[in-house]
């Protein structure tokens, strides 16, 4: 359910209001059974997405460092920090 309200500037602030409610034994007969001996994971997933975006961010660091260096000659602190940053990540 959704509410506004108008602040004292003419703003409209919405907000959400949640309502709880416990779930009846009913219901919970009607879940499947939990598989605890060989359950689904996403694993593959997650490893798939960190490795990836690690391999972007070594790539834009890669050139990054580059352009500094070599094009501009000159390191500064901030690309010790990142570089720093990245080792450690």
């Amino acid at each position: 359910m959704y509410t506004a309200s108008h602040g004292t500037q003419g703003h409209c602030l919405y907000s959400i209001q949640l309502k709880m409610v416990a779930t009846t034994p009913e219901e919970m007969a009607n879940w499947p059974t939990p598989n605890y001996v060989n359950p689904e994971t996403r694993v593959n997933l997650a490893l798939g997405w960190i490795l990836s975006t690690m391999i972007l961010m070594l790539i834009f660091l890669a050139a990054r460092l580059y352009s500094r260096a070599i094009l501009k000659a000159a390191l500064g602190a901030d690309d010790l920090v990142i570089a720093a940053a990245a080792v450690r990540c």
